[in-house]
């Protein structure tokens, strides 16, 4: 831009100060707000059965989420000896969530697939299923209408997990949540209701949100 025409825009906004500031207040309502307060699409109708015949790979599914646990220390093999032994006859999936790094939001996209919006930030404490089928839910519907099912559905941890599948009839919800300040006794009773279930085969389709370590920063 011409040193003119700088001065031109200048002498404009000198005397018009508060229609060049109301501009600047109006334009990001229709630029920013809609991508910041709209919630994301759930996706719908593209969920993909199982064959109805088939083998099973497995007996069971766990899902273990350490909350905070950072990418570079969980593939430490000084760090997570037993963790890394045990990839070696696994396969390793790198799973990227959306860029709020909230407890919620990330295990919330983890659990149903669904991205969230930049709004549900401000909904951490209170976010709620997206809405739709996911895996945990089918396991439970299927367990729900079909006595002979091989699934039975529990999910044990913080107020994450209460807030999206708490109140869900076919699966069993354990709080474990002692409040931000507790670092250790909520994921001790974490451990000790799922080796309950171990030991007594309560469940085989099991997510553990083990919320300590990001309690701990």
């Amino acid at each position: 831009m011409s040193d003119t025409k700088s001065s031109q825009v200048a002498d404009l906004i000198r005397k018009r100060p508060f229609v060049f500031l109301a501009l600047m207040l109006i334009i990001p309502l229709f630029v920013t707000a809609p991508h910041v307060l709209l919630d994301s699409e759930t996706p719908q109708g593209i969920t993909i059965q199982p064959p109805e015949i088939h083998d099973p790979l497995s007996d069971g599914f766990i899902l273990i989420i350490l909350d905070g646990v950072g990418e570079n220390w969980m593939l430490d093999e000084v760090n997570m000896p037993l963790l890394n032994e045990r990839r070696e006859t696994g396969a390793t999936l790198n799973l990227r969530t959306g860029p709020l790094t909230l407890s919620a939001t990330c295990v919330s996209e983890i659990m149903n697939g669904v991205p969230n919006s930049p709004s549900d930030g401000l909904r951490n404490f209170n976010l709620e299923h997206p809405g739709g089928d996911d895996a945990w839910t089918l396991a439970s519907e299927i367990k729900s209408t079909n006595t002979n099912s091989p699934y039975d559905v529990g999910l044990v941890g913080s107020y994450v997990y209460g807030n999206m599948y708490g109140d869900m009839e076919n699966l069993e919800f354990v709080d474990t949540f002692l409040g931000h300040a507790d670092y250790y006794q909520g994921d001790e009773d974490t451990a000790e209701v799922l080796f309950q279930w171990f030991e007594n085969d309560s469940y085989n389709v099991i997510g553990a949100h083990f919320s300590g370590p990001d309690k701990v920063g």
